[in-house]
């Protein structure tokens, strides 16, 4: 696991990235519950945030209710087989 202190490196680094800045941008607009840029790997790996993301342009397909926020490997594989279909 990232200690806090290097994942806000990390963080810093990217944001360098004039592409990666846009999308980190574009992300904090559409106001996620669960988006934390300074924890971007995290948040991305469990498939919660993606999920969450498509669901504003698929709500039929997707309701992030059905989706687990945990970070052990069983629900996040579970998130990524929702996410499949």
């Amino acid at each position: 696991m990232v200690a806090i202190s290097d994942a806000e490196r990390m963080y810093e680094m990217t944001m360098q990235n004039p592409v990666t800045k846009n999308l980190f941008v574009w992300l904090k607009r559409m106001k996620l519950r669960r988006f934390r840029p300074e924890r971007i790997r995290n948040d991305l790996a469990n498939g919660y945030v993606v999920a969450e993301i498509l669901s504003r342009f698929f709500p039929a397909q997707i309701s992030t209710h059905s989706f687990d926020l945990a970070i052990h490997t069983k629900a996040k594989l579970d998130n990524w087989k929702q996410l499949k279909k």
